[in-house]
């Protein structure tokens, strides 16, 4: 019965544990290390990022804030962490689709966006043309806590583009 007992002890220890590792607390307020971070074409604008992340039952709320060649900007996000679809606001006024949901300890948020481009030649009027583009970012958190790592994926009509993030704790 002893041997039982423990046993049961142990797995149930194990299943508590795997499940807490597949789901890792974001929670914090995180600024962005460009030096260790690939922005991309970004990187020469010297972007200053923040993320302020609330994570509780169930929820996500992420606050982007990013400077950049003197102007601010603010975006809100709010997720359930059950993969269901959600509406954030977007660019140029247009809403965004995604869901957010944990595998194997990574957040992963996919979304679906529309974006438009205008061109000018300087005659006449510009040409504007819309689009819908997909984007995956994938969120994981360092062991010790203090850095959280995001892989951003876009799929655009030019192509692909990965920028990697990297954001350390404030206050730890």
């Amino acid at each position: 019965m002893r041997k039982t007992a423990l046993t049961l002890f142990i797995a149930f220890g194990l299943a508590a544990a795997a499940a807490f590792a597949q789901t890792p607390d974001l929670s914090g307020e995180w600024k962005l290390n460009s030096g260790r971070s690939d922005l991309g074409d970004m990187a020469a604008a010297d972007p200053s990022i923040t993320l302020s992340i609330r994570q509780e039952a169930g929820l996500i709320t992420i606050r982007k804030t990013i400077s950049i060649v003197g102007r601010e900007v603010v975006k809100n996000f709010r997720y359930t962490l059950d993969g269901k679809e959600a509406l954030n606001a977007g660019e140029s006024l247009k809403e965004l689709k995604g869901a957010a949901a944990f595998d194997k300890g990574i957040l992963l948020v996919r979304s679906e966006q529309e974006g438009m481009t205008m061109t000018s030649t300087g005659v006449g009027e510009p040409e504007i043309e819309y689009f819908k583009y997909n984007s995956v970012e994938a969120f994981s958190l360092s062991a010790d806590g203090k850095t959280l790592t995001l892989v951003h994926d876009q799929q655009m009509p030019d192509g692909a583009r990965r920028l990697t993030y990297v954001f350390e704790k404030l206050g730890s």
